[in-house]
C-alpha cells in the first residue's frame, strides 16, 4: 500500500449473504477455499466477541432465517473494507510518522479487521503489538528486498487494510521461522481479500484500492509459490496478471505533482515489474505456461532506484524523466544500451521481460524449428550480450565476494535466460529427469535433436561452468549459510539449471560435441570448479557427471525461510541416486546415434 491518500469507501450490499460465496467470479472452483488444517490451533481466538460485536454479526445471519424474526440493523461500516485515513497534506517523514506500532495503531488495526465477516475471523487470533512489531520488521529488513512493493516510508499499520497487513506479516514471519503463524495468517488474508472482491464485485476500484489489492495478491503469490505447499503454488498469480493490466490501464490517466502521487505510481510499477518477475521465474524454474500475459509488452515506467524508493518526502525531488519498459527493451533488443541507467530492479524487470520472451518462444516453437529458431537466437542473443554487459559493470564496481541482492537476481535470471536460448533441448531432458527420475531408462528421452551439436551449447555450458566456479570458489558452506538471509528463490534458478546443463554434457556429451577448442576451455572451467569440492566427490562414489547436482543440493538445502529452492534440493538427490543405481553409464551413442 502506498499510504498516500484516503481510499474511497466501496459500496457493499447491506447484509451478509445467508451462503456467502467468497470467491470472485473469474476463480470459480478455486483450491484456495478455506481449509482449517492450514490454521494452528493455538491461534484460534475462542473469545473473539472480546474483538467486536459478535451477538449483533450472528443475528443478522440466523434471525433472518426464523419466521417473524427481527434482526438488528447492522451499519454498513460493519460490512465495508477498511477506509484509509492519511492526511492529505503535511510531511509524512516524522517520528510519529514512523512509529508504525503505538498501542493505538494496533487498536486501529483490530478495528479494521471488524469490517470483514466473522465467519472468516473466527480462525484468527490477531498478534499482540509485540508479534505485530517482529513482522512488519521482519518483513521491510528481509522480505521487502526481494518484493519492494510496499513503501516502507508511507506505510502505516493503522491505515494499511486488514488483507494487506496480514499478508505483510505472514512473509515477516517467514523470515523469524513461525510457520504455523504464517501460514494462519496468510490463509485469513486470502480469504479477506476474496471477501473484498466479493463485497465490491459491482464497484469499479479506485486507484487506491486497486494498488493495495495488487500488492496483497503479489505477497499472497510469492508466498504460495515460495513459502507454502506445491499444492497452492501459483493460484493467486491470474490475480496478479488481471490487476496488473487494470494498473497499467490507470497510470495512463495519472498526473505527478506530489510526493504522494508519485509513491503511487511508484508502487504501481514495482507491482507490474514485479508481476513480470514471478511469472518469469515460474516459467523457467517449473515450465508452467503463463504466456497469456500482456504486461511484458506494455508500457510503464521502470522502477526508480533504490535510493530514491527509500527517499523521504523532505529529501525528494520530482524525476523529470523516467524510463520506459517498452523503451529499454526496444532498445536493448536492437543490441543498443538504452538511453538512461536502468536502475536495480529495473535490470531484474528488463531480464525477467528477456525471459519471459524466450521462454514463451521456446516453448510455442522449440529449437526443432531450425531455421526460425537460429534466427530468433540471433536477435536475442544480441540483447543478452547487452544485459551481459551492463551486469559486468555493476558486478565490477561492486568488488569480489557476494553481490548485492538485486545485482545477484538479474545475474541468475539472465543465467536462465542463456540457457533457454542456447541450451533448451538438454535442459527439457533434465527438467524430465528431475521430475521423473525413472525415465533415465527411457532412451527416447534421452534422443534430442540434430540441433544439439550446435556451437551455441557451449554458449549455454560455459556461463553454467562460469557460475560454478565462482560458486565453489566462494564457498558452497557460507553460501548455503548465506542465501535464506541474502537471497530470495529467483537467486537459485541460474545455479539449479546450470547444474542440470553440466551434469548433461557430463554424463551424455562430453566426448561427442564438436568444437575441441571450446570444449578444452569448458573443461579448464571444469576441472577449476572440481578442485574446490573434493569432499563432494566422496559424497557421489567419485561419479563426476553427478558433482555439479551434489553442488546444487548443497546450495540450496537450506528450507529455513524458502521452500522452494529445498524441495529441489531433495528432487536432485532422487536424481543423484538414480543414476548411481545404473549398472552402467548410458551410452552415449543411445543420445547420438550415428
Amino acid at each position: 500500500m502506498d499510504g498516500s491518500q484516503s481510499s474511497q469507501a466501496n459500496s457493499v450490499d447491506n447484509v451478509i449473504p445467508e451462503h456467502p460465496d467468497i470467491f470472485p467470479a473469474y476463480l470459480s472452483g478455486s483450491p484456495l477455499v478455506f481449509n482449517p488444517a492450514f490454521i494452528d490451533p493455538e491461534l484460534v481466538n475462542d473469545n473473539i466477541s472480546e474483538m467486536f460485536d459478535l451477538d449483533a454479526l450472528l443475528a443478522q445471519g440466523f434471525l433472518s432465517e426464523i419466521p417473524g424474526g427481527n434482526p438488528p440493523e447492522l451499519s454498513i461500516s460493519v460490512l465495508q473494507p477498511p477506509k484509509l485515513s492519511v492526511p492529505t497534506s503535511g510531511p509524512v517523514d516524522t517520528a510519529a510518522g514512523r512509529n508504525l506500532l503505538a498501542d493505538d495503531n494496533c487498536e486501529d488495526a483490530w478495528a479494521n479487521l471488524t469490517k470483514y465477516p466473522v465467519h472468516i475471523l473466527a480462525s484468527l487470533r490477531f498478534p499482540s503489538k509485540y508479534a505485530v512489531r517482529r513482522f512488519v520488521k521482519a518483513f521491510f529488513e528481509h522480505f521487502a528486498a526481494h518484493i519492494p512493493i510496499i513503501h516502507q516510508r508511507t506505510f502505516d499499520i493503522a491505515t494499511t487494510p486488514s488483507p494487506l497487513l496480514l499478508a505483510i506479516m505472514a512473509c515477516g514471519a517467514v523470515y523469524l521461522g513461525e510457520d504455523s503463524t504464517s501460514n494462519s495468517m496468510h490463509t485469513v488474508a486470502v480469504q479477506l481479500v476474496f471477501e473484498h472482491e466479493r463485497m465490491s464485485s459491482f464497484n469499479k476500484a479506485d486507484p487506491e484500492t486497486l494498488i493495495w489489492m495488487l500488492q496483497t495478491y503479489l505477497l499472497l503469490a510469492y508466498f504460495e509459490i515460495h513459502c507454502g505447499s506445491d499444492a497452492k503454488s501459483g493460484h493467486a498469480l491470474p490475480h496478479c496478471i488481471k490487476l496488473a493490466q487494470e494498473a497499467i490501464a490507470e497510470l495512463q490517466k495519472c498526473s505527478v505533482t506530489s510526493y504522494k502521487d508519485w509513491v503511487r505510481r511508484e508502487s504501481a510499477n514495482r507491482c507490474i515489474a514485479t508481476t513480470i518477475l514471478i511469472g518469469a521465474s515460474l516459467c523457467s524454474k517449473e515450465q508452467e505456461a503463463w504466456l497469456a500475459s500482456p504486461i511484458v509488452e506494455a508500457k510503464f515506467a521502470l522502477p526508480s532506484s533504490t535510493a530514491d524508493w527509500h527517499k523521504s518526502e523532505s529529501d525528494f525531488e520530482l524525476p523529470t524523466q523516467m524510463l520506459y519498459s517498452d523503451e529499454a527493451l526496444d532498445a536493448i533488443v536492437a543490441g543498443q544500451m538504452p538511453s538512461q541507467t536502468i536502475s536495480e530492479f529495473g535490470l531484474v524487470t528488463i531480464v525477467s521481460a528477456l525471459l519471459y520472451r524466450i521462454y514463451s518462444f521456446e516453448l510455442l516453437t522449440s529449437s526443432q524449428h531450425g531455421e526460425i529458431y537460429a534466427t530468433y537466437g540471433e536477435k536475442m542473443g544480441k540483447s543478452l550480450q547487452v544485459l551481459d554487459e551492463i551486469l559486468k559493470t555493476r558486478m565490477s564496481q561492486q568488488g569480489a565476494g557476494l553481490a548485492p541482492g538485486s545485482t545477484h537476481r538479474a545475474k541468475s535470471m539472465l543465467d536462465s535466460a542463456f540457457y533457454h536460448l542456447y541450451a533448451s533441448v538438454p535442459l527439457s531432458v533434465m527438467k524430465k529427469l528431475l521430475w521423473s527420475p525413472a525415465t533415465l531408462h527411457d532412451a527416447n528421452i534421452l534422443r534430442p535433436s540434430n540441433d544439439a551439436n550446435s556451437p551455441d551449447l557451449y554458449k549455454a555450458f560455459i556461463r553454467a561452468a562460469e557460475g560454478l566456479r565462482y560458486d565453489c570458489r566462494l564457498g558452497l558452506s557460507y553460501l548455503r549459510k548465506m542465501a535464506p538471509i541474502k537471497f530470495g528463490p529467483e537467486d537459485a534458478v541460474g545455479a539449479y539449471e546450470g547444474g542440470l546443463l553440466l551434469c548433461w554434457y557430463l554424463h551424455f556429451a562430453q566426448d561427442r560435441l564438436p568444437h575441441a577448442e571450446s570444449r578444452d576451455t569448458l573443461n579448464a572451467l571444469l576441472s577449476d570448479s572440481l578442485a574446490e569440492i573434493a569432499d563432494l566427490r566422496l559424497d557421489v562414489n567419485g561419479r563426476l557427471s553427478t558433482l555439479p547436482l551434489a553442488v546444487c543440493v548443497e546450495l540450496l538445502s537450506d528450507g529455513s525461510v524458502w521452500k522452494w529452492p529445498c524441495s529441489v534440493s531433495e528432487k536432485l538427490k532422487l536424481l543423484i541416486n538414480k543414476f548411481e543405481e545404473l549398472d552402467t553409464t548410458i551410452h552415449v551413442a543411445t543420445a547420438y546415434p550415428q
